[in-house]
């Protein structure tokens, strides 16, 4: 029987989260978009090896947008969420430093122990590395084992480990809850 998951991704506007979304649920990267306004929906169905088994995911993946503009209204988009991204810009050091109040403002809705990630997007361009070390010190600092990967929407790169991982943790956290 397949695992129906609800996973929320968010960050600053302009920091690629539609482009992973895309590149992982339909194959292909885009270099012109639109920006997100408000939410769009994707879904992707895999197949995982969970302790031992092979278990049939089908994700849907809201994509919601960064702009400010949609804050007040982003409490009602996370409900139910069973796991968040969170993504920010290796380019570009503010996204980073707004990572927190995204954490916060998702642990305000779902509580600390919802199965979170922290990823650094767009690794295939030119970037300072200290950014890397600074995303790590942040994670550690926010949640002991909170998961942190550099993605690049654009190569795939590290793409399927982020969602196969985050999916694994909401299994978790499922069985967890059933127990």
């Amino acid at each position: 029987m397949a695992v129906k998951i609800k996973l929320c991704v968010l960050g600053d506007p302009s920091v690629g989260k539609t482009s992973l979304i895309r590149h992982y649920c339909e194959g292909y990267f885009k270099e012109n978009y639109l920006s997100t306004i408000g939410v769009a929906f994707n879904r992707k169905t895999m197949d995982i090896q969970y302790k031992g088994e092979s278990k049939e995911i089908i994700m849907t993946i809201w994509d919601i947008g960064g702009q400010t503009l949609w804050a007040a209204v982003r409490a009602n988009y996370l409900n139910g969420a069973q796991g968040i991204l969170l993504l920010f810009d290796l380019t570009n050091r503010s996204s980073l430093s707004h990572i927190r109040d995204w954490y916060m403002d998702v642990t305000r809705v779902l509580g600390n122990d919802v199965p979170l990630s922290i990823i650094g997007n767009k690794s295939d361009l030119e970037h300072n590395p200290n950014v890397i070390k600074i995303a790590q010190d942040m994670c550690a600092q926010l949640r002991p084992n909170l998961h942190f990967y550099t993605t690049s929407a654009k190569t795939g790169t590290n793409m399927e480990q982020v969602f196969e991982d985050i999916s694994i943790d909401i299994l978790n956290k499922v069985q967890e809850r059933a127990e």
